[in-house]
């Protein structure tokens, strides 16, 4: 990478693009940002369901099994696992998640 720079006159990454953190200050804000990640599969047609697809956390709260997931941290903002099953039904086009994500 640094000889790559030299020779092109450039500085910088020049695998990774640069990208913006947002503070997560709220609870609203997290629970939106749980289900995009477990819906994004989904989203992106990898998978029917969020429960089928095994490497995000979304499994992890449907058993009782212990794991490293703060799963009743998590459901206490969901108020219910029934309350989490069913707000990731929804289609990921809800607005109220893309307001959060592009006011970065």
């Amino acid at each position: 990478a640094k000889a790559f720079n030299k020779q092109e006159e450039r500085s910088g990454a020049l695998f990774e693009r640069p990208f913006q953190r947002k503070i997560v200050d709220n609870e609203a804000y997290y629970r939106q940002l749980v289900i995009y990640i477990h819906q994004n599969p989904v989203h992106h047609k990898l998978i029917d369901s969020a429960d089928d697809y095994p490497w995000t956390s979304f499994p992890c709260f449907l058993n009782m099994e212990p794991t490293r997931v703060a799963k009743e941290r998590v459901l206490s903002w969901f108020d219910s696992i029934n309350s989490f099953k069913k707000l990731h039904k929804r289609e990921l086009a809800d607005q109220s998640l893309m307001r959060y994500l592009m006011d970065i």
